[in-house]
Formats: C-alpha cells, structure tokens, sequence
C-alpha cells in the first residue's frame, strides 16, 4: 500500500477493522532526518458513556484499546500524543503495551481526575532531558 491508497484492511490477528488512511506531505523532508508525528484523543473511558447512539460494543475499552494500538502500530510514529487517557489502572495497561513496543512516556493528569495526556516516545530515538 502506497501513501495515497485508502481502504480498509484487517488487522492482524484481530477481527476488527484497522482504516487506512490518506497522508498529504505538507513539505519536503530534510535530508537525513525524517520525525513521524500521531496525536490522537482517545475518549477517556469513564467519558464513553455519553454516546448513547454509538453500540455499546464499540464503546468497551477493550475493543477500543485494541482498535488504538493496531492503528499506532499500524502508523509507527516516533512520537505520539494521546488525550484523554484513564488514570490507573487503565493507563498502566497503555503504558505496559507501549512500553514492550519500546515507548517510554510522559503523563500529565487533568484536573477532572478523570483521565490526562501523554506523550509516548521511541527510547532508542529520544531521552527525556527535564520533566516538570
């Protein structure tokens, strides 16, 4: 599959479906450096249940946890942002599957004590130099 080829493929073992999706290049890179950018807003779960027109199924956690990782994994950035990510104890389960893909992260939690961000790395591409 090229960058401009679009369709729905199956992810790889598991049935759901993972988008493909159109990428437009706003600017020639770099010669020798090349940085693959996701953010994604992943509707914290404690949240989910404010969709009463969406099925049920589509709205567990686990099927929507299964559905983001495909996609990330599909995607491969060197960094990535996710919004509205679950405190513990769903977080820990975010940061162990990244964590075995060789991520390290940064997590800041909002003040609605509900869920928070964070900022997912490649280690072997980056170190964290100053958290606050």
């Amino acid at each position: 599959m090229g960058l401009n080829n679009c369709c729905v493929q199956r992810a790889t073992n598991f049935s759901h479906h993972v988008v493909q999706r159109n990428w437009t290049r706003v600017a020639s890179p770099q010669e020798g450096f090349n940085l693959k950018v996701l953010h994604w807003n992943i509707l914290a779960d404690k949240l989910a249940k404010n969709f009463p027109k969406v099925p049920e199924q589509y709205l567990q956690w686990e099927y929507r946890f299964e559905m983001i990782k495909q996609h990330i994994l599909q995607v491969d950035p060197d960094v990535f942002g996710l919004s509205e990510l679950d405190l513990p104890p769903l977080y820990a389960d975010v940061v162990d599957a990244f964590g075995k893909l060789g991520y390290h992260n940064y997590f800041v939690p909002k003040s609605n004590k509900i869920s928070g961000s964070a900022i997912f790395y490649k280690k072997d591409l980056f170190e964290l130099v100053q958290q606050n």
